[in-house]
């Protein structure tokens, strides 16, 4: 099985990477996406596949509200702009 795993920070990262110690021993294959560079190359360096993410659309650095127009309700229709933020 694969599994994908987005990081925003290196809290998450640490996480993640303790619940992969455990799916690997499972038979799970996961790749890391991250957005920044440090993380990504903290990843790689503990012999994980990564992915580095660069453009407009990443989640980044939890900047809800200026990123509230490209959330997947707003984009889906599910919730106005106003609400998101």
């Amino acid at each position: 099985m694969k599994i994908v795993l987005f990081c925003n920070n290196h809290e998450q990262y640490t996480f993640f990477r303790r619940c992969m110690s455990g799916l690997n021993t499972q038979g799970c294959d996961g790749i890391f996406l991250s957005h920044r560079l440090s993380v990504a190359i903290r990843a790689r360096n503990h012999g994980f596949k990564v992915r580095l993410l660069s453009g407009k659309y990443y989640a980044g650095d939890g900047k809800l509200a200026s990123d509230a127009n490209i959330a997947f309700e707003v984009r889906q229709g599910l919730l106005t702009l106003s609400e998101a933020r």
